[in-house]
């Protein structure tokens, strides 16, 4: 493996863990892919952020922000990820009980807003590893990215004792690779 560190005027850079095999392109954007899963699933939105409405938990990102408009924001996905991958990104809306959640959206001015919708990571998750990338017909590189777990009845960050493997397929583009399957392994 190696390491990929995804910058971040806003918080610490983030170091991600990537194939070795993988092509500096495609390095950095499966790195920058594990960064915006992890913007989206575990700890929504980006820093520094306001309060729009407090009521429905509705955020907006500010000047400081790796991302302050919703059209760049939307541009940075569409350079990461296939066109079906980007659709759960921005497709934030009010929920049933009026809150907002599930992805960004656009706000006045072409903010980018947000919900309030961290989930927390899986306390037994101990580190990841790859199986090697490999060319298919159609072109995609495919491999399986491991989830190294500690024994649910143990201790967190016990002794690895199971792996969990998840599928990730990159697609090539005329510039460049796009992340078409990956999901968090935490």
């Amino acid at each position: 493996v190696r390491s990929v560190t995804v910058p971040d005027p806003g918080e610490e850079p983030k170091v991600y863990i990537v194939p070795a095999s993988l092509d500096d392109q495609a390095s950095i954007v499966m790195a920058e892919a594990w960064d915006a899963l992890t913007h989206r699933d575990l700890s929504m939105g980006y820093a520094p952020s306001e309060v729009i409405d407090a009521g429905t938990s509705l955020y907006r990102t500010v000047q400081g922000a790796r991302f302050t408009t919703f059209s760049g924001y939307k541009t940075y996905l569409t350079r990461i990820f296939s066109a079906e991958m980007v659709t759960p990104f921005v497709s934030g809306a009010k929920s049933a009980n009026g809150w907002y959640e599930g992805g960004y959206l656009e706000g006045d001015g072409d903010a980018l807003c947000y919900g309030e919708a961290a989930r927390g990571a899986n306390i037994y998750y101990n580190g990841i590893a790859y199986t090697e990338p490999k060319t298919q017909a159609d072109g995609t590189l495919r491999f399986g990215m491991l989830a190294l777990l500690s024994d649910d009845g143990g201790e967190p960050g016990g002794p690895t004792t199971r792996a969990e493997y998840l599928a990730v397929v990159l697609a090539p583009t005329a510039d460049g690779w796009r992340v078409s399957r990956m999901s968090l392994p935490y």
